[in-house]
């Protein structure tokens, strides 16, 4: 819950102050990026002796909150972060809702210490909503990014030519919701991570795979979950600390949750 990254080599911790909490940490060899969603921002840290140095990071900003990132380093020592997040434009709520939601998916170029975007991509217009799981592979023609919906069974596929002036290609492709982090694994296939999916895939009941996901999390006072398995079983969380008005409301097949809402009549009308 702090404006800090504990960071744990050799049964040493290091204690690194941030300029607003972090929600998000990917890592490559010699770099780690800790994603903001409150600050909007990525932190982008060199790794010295196994640890960031704080005097050579690079923020990457947005008007707009980031969910994730995926961090690669290329072969002329400069650093490509992609990152799921919302248009980077400020969110205007004078109209009684939020303005200014769609998806993107970015891609930021690191060099010499500083940060350039290469490619801004409105993946909501493809159905991917709320992109947090990315992974970059990159080839002779240029870079390639998935990035996977964490509110819908949508993903898209952004490449990205490394010649001057070129614009990115993007398309949808099938994905798997609720997924918290993309990997790729040695014959080059998309690995996704999910707790809930996991859980669910063992057997288990909505309301137990939410219980299984918040065991030992100390952050489940700010989670908001719910759940609707193959049969249409549902179930739902909200915790204690989420911004007021929060709250849910499940029935068979569906189920309706918020938060920073005006009360909980927005649900009822919704449900």
């Amino acid at each position: 819950h702090a404006s800090e990254l504990d960071f744990s080599c050799g049964g040493e911790v290091t204690r690194l102050p941030l300029l607003a909490r972090p929600t998000a940490v990917a890592a490559s060899e010699h770099f780690v990026v800790v994603t903001s969603a409150v600050g909007h921002t990525h932190r982008v840290f060199p790794l010295a002796s196994g640890a960031p140095a704080a005097a050579e990071a690079v923020t990457i900003e947005n008007d707009g909150p980031f969910f994730g990132a995926a961090i690669s380093e290329r072969a002329d020592g400069s650093i490509i972060v992609a990152s799921g997040g919302i248009e980077d434009h400020p969110l205007d709520r004078r109209g009684g809702s939020f303005g200014y939601i769609d998806s993107f998916v970015f891609i930021d170029v690191i060099e010499r210490g500083r940060a350039q975007r290469l490619a801004a991509v409105d993946v909501g217009e493809l159905g991917v909503i709320t992109p947090k799981a990315l992974a970059i592979r990159e080839s002779a023609q240029g870079l390639r990014v998935d990035a996977t919906s964490y509110g819908a069974s949508a993903a898209v596929r952004i490449d990205l030519p490394l010649a001057a002036g070129s614009q990115p290609e993007s398309h949808r492709t099938p994905g798997a919701p609720g997924l918290s982090m993309l990997a790729v694994d040695a014959q080059g296939a998309l690995v996704g991570v999910s707790p809930l999916l996991d859980a669910l895939e063992r057997g288990l009941t909505p309301r137990e795979a939410i219980e299984s996901a918040l065991v030992g999390d100390e952050g489940s006072g700010v989670r908001q979950i719910h759940v609707v398995d193959r049969q249409g079983r549902t179930a739902a969380w909200t915790g204690k600390n989420c911004v007021e008005w929060a709250g849910h409301k499940s029935a068979d097949g569906f189920s309706v949750a918020g938060n920073m809402l005006r009360g909980a009549g927005v649900v009822e009308e919704t449900f």
